[in-house]
C-alpha cells in the first residue's frame, strides 16, 4: 500500500482557516472529537457518516491522510480537518 504520511508539523496547530472563521480546535470540538490527536478507522468513520471500508478506501486512495503504526491504521485529526474544510471533495468518499 502506498500512504502519503505527513509530519504533524504540515498542519500548524490552531490553525484558522479563512472560509470558516473557526479554528481546528473548534471544529474538532464542533464534531465531539475533543483533543483526540489521531482516530482509528472506525472513529473517522463515524464522525464522516460512512462505512470504515470507505474510510480505508479513501486511506488507500491517498484522499484520507492516514500514519500506520504496525498494523494498525491511524488518522491525524488536524490533518483530516484541514482536508475537510479546505475543500477536499475526495474526504469521506
Amino acid at each position: 500500500m502506498n500512504h502519503r504520511t505527513r509530519s504533524p508539523e504540515e498542519v500548524p496547530e490552531g490553525h484558522e482557516l479563512e472560509s470558516t472563521g473557526f479554528s481546528l480546535d473548534r471544529w474538532a470540538e464542533m464534531l465531539g472529537i475533543g483533543s483526540k490527536a489521531v482516530l482509528t478507522t472506525n472513529e473517522t468513520a463515524s464522525i464522516l457518516r460512512i462505512s470504515e471500508k470507505s474510510v480505508r478506501e479513501g486511506i488507500k486512495a491517498g484522499s484520507i491522510p492516514s500514519l500506520r503504526l504496525g498494523r494498525r491504521l491511524l488518522v491525524p485529526v488536524p490533518m483530516l480537518l484541514s482536508s475537510m474544510l479546505a475543500g477536499n471533495d475526495q474526504v469521506g468518499r
